[in-house]
């Protein structure tokens, strides 16, 4: 039976090959205009008559949704497939989704969209999925605190196209410690839902939310305690990862092994997993430098190395020294001298939605 992380993991791979398509194609159809522009420079009627039409016709076949509805059928339709077999009276990827997104066995949320792969479904099928089945892209501000000072809600996911989002919590120019407890809206349009976490320094902090599987829609308030006295306090939507936490390490003290990302040998779904996006999240960073990442590729090197220069605290791409590695597990993070403090973890994250 289909598993909701086999089911999110196959979806991922798929958008991330979609987005890769959907951008040749724009660049193709660009190209067509080009060529249109030269065919109707030529100032000729009968030769514009006979070759203008062709060349229309082929910046419609060119074009993104065509080549996606074309070339990304059967993989859909695959995983349609699979969805449907898995049981619990799903008949499509979006009964599926609401399956496994509503709460279902003590815990919801499991099977969430990319926001880019609803275009795809679109494309594909000429529906868009339901939007309680899609996770909100990435947002700046849905809320700022001024500690002792002002609430200022920001912008609220869009719930006709998506479900809710993944929420942060970035502090700056903290004084002071104690839990901060954001109350908001769940993707369930239930408010009073409430989400905490207890920052100790600056820097970016994921808010743990009361209830298992809650999304984040909007913010009412944020709660401070006694203790944190100065800061700005910032909620923010971020892409969720698929693999929170491949490896940690705290300057001073040692690395620990994290979680591997999902598939590998054996697995049908999943045999030769790819990380869309593997970054580096740093807390609490003193000094800059490079930070190397050491770990097992794709196709099972070990010793394959990563590189990220983070200045501040927040996410920072890895870049593989060798072209083509895909980071699949972590034995080790290393920052360079001048870096002389902070919490440094290695993250597979969600897809980022197209620019």
């Amino acid at each position: 039976m289909l598993t909701p992380l086999q089911f999110v993991t196959y979806v991922d791979k798929v958008t991330a090959a979609a987005n890769a398509e959907s951008a040749g194609a724009t660049n193709a159809v660009a190209k067509a205009v080009d060529l249109l522009g030269v065919v109707m420079g030529f100032e000729d009627w009968s030769t514009e008559s006979i070759s203008a039409p062709i060349v229309d016709a082929m910046q419609v076949s060119l074009s993104p949704a065509v080549r996606l509805k074309t070339e990304f059928n059967s993989a859909l339709g695959a995983l349609a497939a699979m969805c449907k077999a898995s049981g619990n009276s799903v008949s499509n990827i979006d009964t599926f989704c609401t399956y496994w997104n509503a709460v279902h066995s003590g815990a919801g949320n499991q099977a969430p969209l990319p926001p880019d792969f609803r275009t795809l479904h679109y494309d594909v099928f000429g529906v868009y999925p339901s939007a309680g089945n899609v996770y909100s892209p990435a947002i700046t501000t849905v809320a700022t605190k001024i500690v002792g000072s002002t609430f200022t809600a920001g912008t609220a996911v869009d719930t006709t196209k998506y479900a809710g989002g993944v929420p942060h919590l970035v502090v700056t120019n903290l004084t002071g410690s104690d839990v901060v407890t954001v109350t908001g809206t769940n993707q369930y349009a239930v408010t009073g839902h409430t989400w905490t976490v207890t920052p100790t320094m600056n820097g970016e902090y994921s808010l743990l939310p009361g209830t298992t599987g809650d999304l984040l829609v909007s913010v009412q308030s944020i709660g401070v305690g006694g203790s944190l006295t100065v800061g700005t306090l910032v909620v923010k939507i971020v892409v969720p990862d698929l693999v929170a936490n491949l490896g940690t390490f705290t300057h001073g003290g040692a690395f620990v092994v994290g979680t591997p990302v999902p598939g590998g040998a054996g697995s049908v779904i999943n045999p030769n997993p790819i990380i869309v996006d593997p970054q580096l999240k740093t807390v609490g960073i003193v000094g800059s430098g490079v930070v190397t990442v050491t770990g097992v590729n794709q196709n099972g090197v070990a010793g394959e190395l990563w590189t990220a220069t983070p200045t501040a605290d927040g996410y920072s791409t890895l870049v593989p020294t060798t072209g083509g590695d895909e980071l699949i597990s972590v034995s080790n993070i290393s920052p360079a001298g001048g870096i002389t403090g902070g919490v440094f973890t290695v993250v597979a994250r969600r897809l980022n939605p197209p620019a």
